[in-house]
């Protein structure tokens, strides 16, 4: 009998979809990804759950939905949110996977509840980092909030600077840790670049290379003024050190797509040396997408139009998935997890929101979903349900914006609606939009075509009202299930 499969599971901070080759992009960006993609399984329409890292890393782990798992914020989540997460005993990938004798590795930076079930989960550079960036992180939060929020400001000009996340790094990180796991069994390993996130890690060799002149570009003084929130303006001023246009910038966001990609074949080069790669799973996607100029949303994930929430999807392992094979159905990131546990023929009894997309792969349904439901609350807090035709997004004003950071701005925060980093209302406060018509998502028809709004809206919170509801329903169940043991 075949032993089980390593997993590979990378993702790309802040990689939309469309700036891949694979995904129609017109640059050389990500050849490596490209021929990946080629050999393997590429999910056209793939969304994620939310548009910050830390609810969409869970919910891309656990299968859930953030309203299922309880994380609805990314940076400084509450400590309530992390104990109720912990209460309603949500297992992740990882957890799941230990019982079956994987190794299982974590490169990343996020941690706390994420760490869960790794056998080793630490920073780009190793223990040393790992236990510098804990010692700090401990000294910080005994201080006062106000001393907090300039501590950390610092600190992120100075980690911006030292590019610590590099794709460099991470992946000798990741080729020195295989090396010592490898052989023994099975292992699963959690890569997260974040290379293509602000500010961009685009080296040297790359600056030029993807820089191409458009019609529509600004110069950033432009874009700098539009920005109301001060804390955020200065933030992208620092971020943006050395661009004078936005034609700039997305250039250095392509050449860090680029940097990731030669990596990542660095990565498969050493597999296949090792004779490992015939026998791993490897899955490549992105917490979320990225709006560089497109509705006035410069450079950030904040929105719930299709640059932030389309990701990438591929599944490569050529002894049990199709090769070269693309779909076209609605998935989502809660499908992530079944899917791996049902290629690699583990079965468990856990209630996912998810479900596994091996029968859409193996062409034994068309359809997987027939819509996506997404929802946001860092900048903005919205909501948001897309189908293959038409997109509603919703303003949720009687909810509380808590994941701006240290990008908190007095005025601004206690305006209901607007975007706390840009100072104004992005869309509307109900927007729908025609995707077959208007594929840009920038003519807002809500008025327009009121009785398609209603139905959509209707869908909207009902999905809400099955989420929340499935979410008690389990919470009562584990309740039992311990009063019984």
């Amino acid at each position: 009998m075949r032993e089980k499969p390593n997993i590979v599971f990378i993702v790309i901070d802040a990689l939309r979809a469309r700036n891949l080759g694979i995904y129609g992009y017109h640059k050389d960006t990500s050849p490596v990804i490209d021929t990946i993609g080629r050999e393997g399984v590429v999910f056209d329409n793939a969304y994620c759950c939310f548009n910050a890292t830390d609810p969409s890393i869970t919910s891309m782990l656990t299968g859930m939905y953030p309203i299922s798992h309880g994380i609805l914020h990314h940076g400084f989540v509450s400590r309530e949110e992390i104990l109720e997460y912990y209460n309603r005993g949500i297992k992740n990938l990882a957890e799941i996977l230990k019982p079956h004798s994987y190794t299982t590795i974590a490169l990343d930076w996020l941690e706390r509840w994420h760490k869960h079930g790794f056998d080793y989960y630490e920073y780009y550079e190793g223990s040393t980092m790992t236990k510098a960036k804990r010692f700090i992180k401990n000294v910080i939060q005994k201080l006062p909030k106000s001393q907090q929020e300039s501590i950390t400001r610092i600190l992120m000009k100075l980690y911006h600077r030292a590019k610590p996340y590099d794709a460099e790094k991470l992946t000798n990180h990741a080729i020195e840790l295989i090396k010592k796991v490898s052989g023994k069994r099975p292992f699963f390993i959690f890569i997260h670049y974040w290379d293509v996130h602000l500010p961009y890690n685009c080296p040297k060799d790359l600056h030029g290379k993807f820089y191409e002149e458009t019609p529509n570009s600004k110069k950033i003084e432009e874009i700098l003024a539009k920005i109301r929130n001060k804390k955020w303006r200065n933030y992208l001023k620092e971020s943006l050190r050395g661009a004078k246009t936005t034609d700039d910038v997305v250039a250095w966001y392509d050449g860090a797509i680029a940097h990731v990609d030669r990596n990542i074949g660095k990565l498969i080069e050493f597999l296949k040396r090792c004779d490992i790669l015939d026998n791993t799973l490897l899955v490549i996607t992105s917490d979320h997408g990225e709006s560089l100029t497109e509705h006035e949303i410069y450079f950030e994930h904040h929105g719930l139009y299709d640059i932030n929430i389309h990701v990438p999807l591929i599944f490569w392992y050529p002894s049990k998935l199709p090769n070269g094979k693309r779909l076209n159905s609605l998935v989502q990131h809660v499908d992530v997890v079944p899917t791996i546990l049902d290629i690699i023929n583990i079965r468990k009894n856990i209630d996912f929101d998810g479900k596994s997309l091996l029968l859409l792969i193996n062409g034994k349904v068309k359809e997987h979903r027939t819509v996506v439901f997404v929802e946001e609350s860092s900048a903005q807090r919205k909501r948001a349900i897309r189908t293959e035709r038409f997109k509603y997004i919703q303003s949720i004003s009687n909810e509380n914006v808590a994941g701006t950071y240290y990008f908190d701005d007095a005025e601004i925060v206690k305006k209901i609606d607007v975007c706390k980093y840009c100072g104004y209302v992005h869309g509307g406060l109900k927007e729908l939009y025609d995707l077959k018509k208007d594929p840009a998502e920038t003519l807002n028809i809500v008025e327009e075509d009121r009785e398609l709004a209603i139905e959509m809206e209707r869908i909207l919170n009902n999905l809400v009202i099955k989420f929340r509801t499935l979410a008690e329903k389990r919470k009562v169940k584990r309740k039992i299930k311990s009063l019984k043991l």
